[in-house]
């Protein structure tokens, strides 16, 4: 059995345009002695509900970041946690985007603690009668209902950045990064002035920094799948948006922070 389980599942339709996504962290074991887990950088502001043998013990919050974060993890550990859109996750908080920019630590500094109570319990009762390390659909399925309505009744003060920030957000994620910041800004209708200001406020890091984290991202599979012959290394950082497979191989591992070979290592021990 692989000793970690990692999953994604999709928001109710009610905070859909808060939440990008939920998602599960399960440690059954360690891959090895030396192990610590790290959360790579996908420009979101994260919340976490971290379990011990079923019982809530922290629920750390982590700001967008540029670079990995290291979270350690026991046999018995599971996460359960709540990915915000880029643009909302500081929105939902009500505070500015670049003060949570490489934030980590207990949620409630920047949500308060009865909000954390009240996801702390929401989590644990969902899970109730699933054991004490679930990891099935119906133990995701009973969360995700969950974490809907914790989100749903915690939004009421959230304002969104302007549409045209939003709209940034998703033609940089819709071209994987790829598109010329000024190209996007023209195809908006927004100046570039306007836009760099209002992106960094909105999701706490530059037009640049964020495309470069999708870019890289998209990439991962071309570099890790990198074992073929030079010609087709190049046409695949090229489908990435790179002019070579040497700035493909730079952006990823200053991002992940590990070579090809620690990278595959690291995706070879979860399910």
């Amino acid at each position: 059995m692989t000793p970690l389980a990692y999953a994604e599942f999709a928001p109710g339709a009610a905070v859909h345009d808060l939440a990008l996504s939920y998602w599960c962290l399960t440690v059954r074991a360690l891959p090895r002695a030396d192990y610590a887990h790290a959360v790579w950088p996908d420009g979101c502001l994260s919340v976490a509900v971290t379990l011990e043998h079923g019982a809530p013990v922290a629920t750390p919050l982590l700001g967008p970041r540029r670079t990995p974060y290291t979270v350690p993890v026991t046999p018995g550990t599971q996460l359960w946690g709540i990915r915000f859109r880029p643009e909302m996750g500081a929105a939902f908080l009500g505070r500015p985007a670049p003060s949570l920019r490489d934030q980590a630590g207990p949620a409630y500094h920047w949500i308060g603690g009865d909000r954390v109570r009240r996801l702390d319990q929401a989590v644990t009762q969902a899970l109730a009668p699933f054991g004490s390390l679930p990891h099935s659909e119906d133990a995701a399925a009973a969360v995700s209902l969950a974490l809907d309505r914790w989100l749903y009744d915690s939004a009421d003060a959230t304002m969104p950045p302007d549409q045209a920030i939003r709209d940034v957000v998703r033609a940089i994620v819709a071209t994987e990064g790829k598109q010329q910041i000024a190209t996007i800004a023209e195809l908006v209708g927004v100046s570039m002035r306007h836009l760099q200001r209002g992106f960094k406020d909105a999701v706490g890091l530059s037009p640049k920094e964020y495309a470069m984290i999708r870019r890289s991202r998209h990439g991962l599979p071309a570099l890790l799948s990198a074992e073929g012959p030079e010609a087709a290394l190049a046409r695949a950082a090229a489908e990435c948006g790179y002019a070579d497979p040497v700035h493909l191989a730079r952006d990823v591992h200053q991002l992940l922070r590990g070579s090809s070979a620690q990278l595959r290592q690291r995706l070879a021990e979860f399910a």
